[in-house]
């Protein structure tokens, strides 16, 4: 009788077990993206920066996502991890898609037109990718009702390991919620309420509503007024800091100089 030695038998395993990834993989992806797109639904915008296909209205539930205005040819990456939104750190893509907008914008400065947006904000979501590391959504919002501003937001998973489609729409669903009729947006402060919950499908327009957000410039009277007062204050002459739970404003001179 022909003997099989153990390396035939673990590498016919090892090779069946990449078989069954490869066939799996794909289709858990493909599967968790369908119920992404099914209950966020897509928008679509044009490339002059209109509305031309409405979806789903988005409230989102943390402090701190980063947008651009669309005049920049590269939006901003945040990162949802631990409760928290982050911006991709400094050094690696976020070095390299500032330095291409201040390079392909004639005139400009590196002073980009941005705003840091806060819990109850409206976004729409134009695009959602399932990467070997996490899904990224594309969104825009309307800030001060007008013009769009976009960047996008990655929810981390371990890596080439696509969770259950179900589990994947409870983390994303941590950060971003639908809106509904029955929804009420969520307000920062009770002197500063975000615009009322968006009944389904409105014309295109109808849908841009003015959002607090929190951007370069601002006083501590107006910061504290959109968002309440911090959890903790720290004064150190020109500079002070203002600690929230999801996010640290930087004032230099009474006006807002950073937001981390």
């Amino acid at each position: 009788m022909k003997k099989i030695s153990l390396a035939t038998v673990c590498g016919a395993a090892m090779f069946a077990a990449s078989l069954f990834g490869a066939t799996q993989g794909p289709a858990a992806k493909s599967a968790a993206e369908q119920q992404l797109t099914e209950r966020y639904r897509l928008t679509t915008v044009s490339r002059s920066g209109e509305i031309v296909s409405a979806g789903s209205v988005l409230l989102l539930q943390k402090h701190g996502l980063l947008v651009y205005s669309i005049s920049n040819p590269m939006a901003p990456q945040s990162t949802y991890k631990n409760g928290k939104i982050s911006r991709n750190p400094l050094g690696g893509k976020a070095f390299g898609r500032d330095l291409i907008n201040v390079m392909k914008i004639p005139g400009t400065s590196v002073d980009i037109d941005q705003r840091t947006l806060v819990a109850g904000a409206s976004l729409w979501v134009t695009k959602v990718d399932i990467q070997k590391d996490g899904v990224v959504l594309k969104l825009y919002a309307a800030p001060e009702g007008g013009a769009l501003y976009y960047g996008s937001l990655k929810v981390p998973f371990s890596k080439n390991s696509v969770p259950e489609a179900d589990q994947l729409l409870a983390m994303v669903g941590e950060v971003l919620a639908v809106q509904t009729e029955q929804t009420a947006p969520v307000t920062a402060t009770e002197a500063a309420p975000v615009a009322a919950a968006v009944a389904p499908a409105p014309p295109a327009e109808q849908l841009v509503a003015a959002t607090p957000t929190i951007s370069l410039g601002l006083s501590i009277d107006q910061v504290v007024a959109m968002i309440g007062a911090p959890d903790r204050r720290a004064d150190l002459g020109t500079k002070q800091i203002y600690s929230y739970k999801d996010m640290k404003i930087i004032f230099v001179d009474g006006k807002v100089s950073d937001i981390q």
